[in-house]
């Protein structure tokens, strides 16, 4: 949640991170080692600090720019001892004229051991879009072109399962380069075609 005009601002709103035995197979990158240019002018040039090497989506080839406009509105939680669920409105962040809504839905299923990220987006005509998990762990692609696993270790991952409506995709996969630190792969949703109405869903499952 939160705008993009906070303390040490990252252009992120809508990130989350993944944590599993200490090891954080998805989400927010983290920071970069800082340098002149990190508290200067040019700071977003970087895709560690810039919304795009973040695990939110992309619209119309826009990412979140930065100030207090861009802002997530929380339209629901709900907290159980077996779910936790927060639904969050990003439209705010996204100064596109074709965005009628774009909503992210975070389940946490401890009965299933499921974590749940989904984008749900409505355009007034065709738009481009994308929506990107990232990660520093190892990924191994399935046969089924919906499903992948991060892994720390043979033994040890996360699978993943990504459910898509409203067009056809492919993945984009791209190395976020962050000296002297670990570099995170950005692996994006992307729509082959404009879409009017969407749905990009990353399903994490332990899988050890």
């Amino acid at each position: 949640g939160g705008t993009n005009a906070e303390l040490h601002n990252h252009n992120d709103v809508g990130s989350y991170a993944l944590v599993l035995d200490g090891f954080q197979y998805a989400g927010d990158p983290g920071g970069e080692v800082y340098t002149r240019r990190t508290f200067s002018k040019h700071r977003y040039v970087s895709k560690v600090l810039n919304s795009y090497g973040h695990p939110v989506p992309v619209v119309d080839g826009k990412l979140q720019p930065t100030g207090r406009k861009s802002a997530a509105r929380l339209l629901s939680t709900d907290f159980t001892d077996a779910k936790d669920t927060v639904v969050l409105d990003l439209t705010a962040c996204y100064p596109v004229s074709n965005l009628v809504s774009l909503v992210r839905t975070m389940t946490f299923d401890r009965a299933a051991r499921t974590a749940t990220v989904a984008d749900e987006v409505k355009f007034s005509a065709p738009t481009a879009f994308e929506s990107p998990l990232v990660t520093s762990a190892d990924v191994v692609f399935d046969y089924d072109p919906a499903k992948l696993r991060l892994q720390r270790s043979k033994r040890e991952g996360v699978d993943v399962t990504a459910t898509v409506s409203g067009g056809d995709w492919s993945w984009a996969t791209e190395l976020i380069e962050n000296p002297t630190k670990p570099s995170a792969k950005r692996l994006a949703v992307r729509f082959a075609a404009p879409v009017t109405a969407a749905k990009v869903a990353f399903a994490f499952k332990a899988g050890f």
